[in-house]
């Protein structure tokens, strides 16, 4: 899978970057997540535009995923099963809401 150049396939190269300690930390820590998350995904389209002007009056601004993130988090309490996390063959639900979110920091 690569980018075609004259109808030729593209080489890749990689590049290997050392990861800090704190990188390492997160790969750890992301990847018990992925093993033991019960993943899940739901789209839908949503009409904003009230959060979009709750955001113009705000310093400072908070990011369209701070409103989302407190929308999903106000409704998980109420669907237990999507904030567990899979133990073997059972799914371990907390008796609180648990919400977190992977973000790119390069």
């Amino acid at each position: 899978m690569g980018d075609q150049v004259d109808g030729e396939a593209a080489t890749v190269s990689e590049i290997p970057h050392r990861l800090t300690r704190l990188q390492r930390a997160m790969v750890k820590t992301m990847g018990n997540a992925v093993s033991t998350a019960a993943l899940s995904q739901v789209t839908r389209e949503v009409e904003m535009s009230s959060v979009i002007k709750d955001r113009e009056t705000r310093s400072p601004r908070p990011s369209i995923n701070t409103y989302i993130m407190a929308a999903v988090a106000s409704r998980l309490g109420s669907h237990p099963m999507l904030n567990g996390r899979l133990e073997g063959r059972e799914v371990m639900v907390p008796d609180q809401v648990n919400l977190g979110i992977a973000v790119s920091v390069a």
